[in-house]
């Protein structure tokens, strides 16, 4: 389970877990934050350790939340609901339903014009092509959000993309690029967290 649970930290986009700025990630982007205030509340409590974690509540109260979207028309919050739910299927196993909620979720970026969404989960479906041995298709996908992050000025999505680019380039045994990519990120974060 504990192999599980850091699967679903490590393909999880950001968007996906806790939401709340003030309490989590103070570098986290608006753009990652439900607009919604009731869907906010149910995406931003806490998330609990993986030993106390109930994935049925997480399940329950994303799917209202989706519900609440779609209700209620907000396509830029059903993409950030659907790559929770994602998510909440990866820690579930249903990897199929996972990455098709993350297209899903893609699909809703881009209608909304929320290219950090975007961004976001582009590393995500890179995983996903990464799990399936197609390390070319995550390169590409990981150097497409780089593009999106590096054209909108997103410097948290900027440090993720490259982390994840030189992770793949060390998978591939490609030493130098792959250190002087996660060493790129590694200092854009120190900035960010000195910017607090």
């Amino acid at each position: 389970m504990l192999c599980l649970g850091a699967a679903v930290f490590l393909l999880c986009p950001p968007a996906a877990r806790s939401q709340e700025k003030s309490k989590y990630d103070p570098n986290r982007p608006a753009e990652l934050l439900a607009v919604d205030p009731e869907i906010r509340a149910l995406l931003d409590e806490p998330r609990a350790s993986c030993d106390q974690m109930n994935i049925n509540d997480v399940v329950a109260k994303t799917e209202k939340a989706l519900k609440i979207a779609d209700d209620r028309g907000l396509i830029r919050d059903r993409g950030l609901i659907e790559a929770s739910l994602a998510s909440a299927y990866i820690y579930e196993a249903k990897l199929d339903l996972a990455f098709t909620t993350f297209q899903r979720a893609l699909q809703d970026a881009i209608d909304s014009k929320n290219p950090v969404l975007e961004a976001d989960v582009l590393i995500a479906l890179a995983a996903e092509a990464q799990v399936k041995g197609n390390t070319a298709r995550a390169m590409e996908l990981v150097s497409k959000s780089l593009d999106i992050s590096e054209k909108n000025a997103s410097l948290y999505e900027k440090a993720r993309s490259l982390g994840e680019l030189g992770k793949l380039n060390l998978s591939q045994g490609k030493t130098e690029e792959g250190a002087h990519s996660i060493d790129e990120a590694l200092q854009i974060d120190r900035a960010q967290r000195l910017q607090i």
